[in-house]
């Protein structure tokens, strides 16, 4: 939906807010705690249904916004949608991909709610596919921060060595580039466990011999 300039000089921001819901709430999902003493094997099986299970979410955010020349307010609604998916490891090296959706709608009804008078909505979507090679990262920069404590979202990111840029994302939009970290929005109260568990494969990964 386009709006004038005019419209925008005059447009009176009065909230914001943010409710965020799992995308992938499947009941009877029940994550045991990974044993101190777990293999390679053990923690990658581990990790593997633990980002595939909490680390996508989807965010709904609400503005209110009010034209300063009238006492009616409309609401802009956008949702973010991300999603990751394939994870898996090839020895030290993790792989997964990362699927995020953006749409924006200012009746305030998402794509694919019946509404009689929505207007459309516009989805702005992109896909990137992510490696990285757990030997590069270093356990003592594997970090835990909670994004917003009414959200229950908590990221966690993985740093390189020397902050070299030897993580992969490919995305078509973007091509291919390097970077030194690697960030997961974890969903719900596993976050000090997943960042354990990475802790845990790191070093173990790191003290294999050649």
């Amino acid at each position: 939906m386009k709006f004038s300039r005019s419209f925008f000089c005059s447009v009176l921001v009065l909230m914001l807010a943010s409710v965020f819901v799992s995308a992938q709430d499947k009941k009877g999902f029940r994550l045991s705690s990974l044993p101190e003493n777990a293999t390679i094997a053990e923690t990658q099986e581990w990790l593997t249904a633990a980002l595939t299970q909490n680390s996508s979410y989807l965010s709904k955010n609400i503005q209110q916004l009010k034209d300063l020349g009238s006492r009616s307010a409309s609401n802009e609604t956008t949702y973010t949608d991300s999603k990751i998916s394939e994870v898996k490891f090839q020895g030290p090296v993790l792989t997964y991909k990362l699927f995020r959706s953006m749409q924006i709608n200012s009746s305030g009804v998402k794509t694919g709610m019946q509404s009689g008078n929505s207007s459309p909505s516009i989805p702005e979507e992109t896909t990137a596919t992510v490696q990285v090679n757990l030997k590069d990262i270093n356990p003592e920069e594997i970090t835990l921060q909670e994004i917003d404590p009414d959200s229950k979202l908590q990221q966690l990111s993985l740093r390189t060595l020397d902050y070299k840029r030897v993580i992969r994302l490919k995305s078509p939009d973007t091509g291919t580039v390097n970077i030194s970290v690697a960030n997961f929005v974890i969903v719900g109260h596993i976050g000090e466990q997943v960042q354990a568990a990475f802790i845990h494969l790191v070093k173990l990964v790191q003290e294999q011999k050649p």
